[in-house]
Formats: structure tokens, C-alpha cells, sequence
């Protein structure tokens, strides 16, 4: 079953044409991987799926409906989630209180507070500092706290960009095996990462972007054993 369609993208700012007619599609209960080198137009594919950003034309389908047109502020509610590129905590709240904003569209108390507890069992070290500022975090426990607070959402999609940025590298697999854990409870990835191995090791499909155009879409396994993604991405030559 399909979870998100894309059909047809684009994307300008200003007179500059940022994506050229994307499409690809994302079924559930899959992690699925967007690459592409810099400027490539990964981020702002994520940022229109999310409505950050107003598309020229194409259509966007989550869930069996069109959101091409839904506010951002109600993608939560539905099942959308985001997780920016940068963290984007707010520094001067408590963890808690980050986490509990990412719940802000929800009503149910006790479903809030065993969310909350799953967080916290799926990241112990923010239990460890939930009354901390959360810019007092390093950089891996404010990524971590971004991963949280989307999943306090609830979300059936989650969109994370970049979250091993900066990381080192022990931080990086630590993350990258908390993204497999959540896509395992239920949780559909869309994943946007510089660090193609891994990215595309924990995948089961994946798309290409190029000066924001589609130039691959197939399995990750597929996509791992062309030559040219070895050499671009891998630095195999």
C-alpha cells in the first residue's frame, strides 16, 4: 500500500526552478531514502511535502488524500511529521517540555504520557535530562530530542533530514539503529542522508535526486550496485 505519491513536483523560488517534475512514491511500512548531493533538492522536497514551502505545480497524496493544499500546521494531526535538517530545538524549554509539543494537536492525556514514555525508553538519555534547557544538549542529544518530538506526533510518516549531520560516528550508528527500531514499530521513513552506505543499508527502496530531478528510483540494493552511485556516493571507483 502506498502511504505518500508525489506526482509531477516542481518547486521555485523565485525565478530559480528548485525541482523539475518529481515523482516517486512511498508504501508503508518501508524506510525509504532520498540522495543526492548538495543543492540536489532533497531538503525542499521534504519541506513541500510538509507545506514549508508552496509548490508551482504537481500533486502530493498522504494517506489516500491530496494535501497539496493542507495547512502545515495540520499535517500532525494527520500523520505527518517532520523532522528538520539542524535539530531546531527550542534552547531555552526544558526536553520535556520540546517533547510535548511535538503532542500539541493531540487531546488524549494518557496516550500523551505513554508516548512520552516510549520516547524515553527509546532514548534514555533524555529521560536522564528531561528537565535540562534543551540547549544546554550536545549536538547528538538535541538530534535525538528532534527524533522524539516527531515521534510524540504519533506520526504514520516520518520525514527526517539529515540526522547524522555533525555526528560522530558512534553517534551515527546509534541513530541509524533507533531509525530501524522505530520503522520496525510501525513507523514509515522517509529519509533524507548524506551518508549514502548507511542510508541506503537500512532501506528497502530509494530515489536519486540531481539539480532537482529524479535520475533513479529502484530498490536500495539496486541502487548500492550501480557503478555510478558507487563512485559518486560511495567513493568507489
Amino acid at each position: 500500500m502506498t502511504i505518500l505519491a508525489v506526482e509531477h513536483l516542481s518547486v521555485h523560488y523565485g525565478v530559480i526552478q528548485a525541482l523539475h517534475d518529481i515523482s516517486f512514491s512511498v508504501r508503508s511500512g518501508e524506510i525509504y531514502t532520498l540522495l543526492g548531493t548538495n543543492g540536489a533538492g532533497k531538503t525542499t522536497t521534504l519541506r513541500t511535502l510538509s507545506r514549508l514551502i508552496t509548490k508551482t505545480s504537481g500533486k502530493v497524496e498522504f494517506d489516500g488524500k491530496d494535501i497539496s493544499h493542507v495547512p502545515s500546521h495540520t499535517l500532525p494531526a494527520l500523520g505527518l511529521c517532520h523532522v528538520p535538517e539542524g535539530r531546531r530545538v527550542f534552547p531555552e524549554l526544558s526536553v520535556r517540555d520540546n517533547l510535548l509539543l511535538g503532542a500539541y494537536h493531540r487531546t488524549n492525556k494518557q496516550e500523551v504520557k505513554d508516548d512520552l514514555h516510549h520516547v524515553f525508553e527509546l532514548f534514555p538519555r533524555l529521560k536522564e535530562r528531561h528537565k535540562q534547557e534543551a540547549g544546554s544538549l550536545s549536538g547528538g542529544e538535541q538530534q535525538m530530542l528532534a527524533m522524539g518530538r516527531g515521534l510524540m506526533g504519533r506520526p504514520k510518516l516520518l520525514l527526517l533530514d539529515e540526522p547524522s549531520m555533525g555526528l560522530a560516528p558512534l553517534l551515527v550508528e546509534e541513530i541509524f539503529t533507533i531509525i530501524q527500531t522505530i520503522n520496525r514499530a510501525g513507523t514509515t521513513v522517509l529519509l533524507v542522508e548524506q551518508n549514502a552506505h548507511l542510508a541506503l543499508s537500512i532501506s528497502q527502496r530509494a530515489c536519486v535526486l540531481e539539480t532537482g530531478r529524479v535520475v533513479m528510483t529502484g530498490a536500495a540494493r539496486d541502487i548500492f550496485a550501480d557503478p555510478r552511485i558507487q563512485e559518486v556516493y560511495l567513493g568507489v571507483s
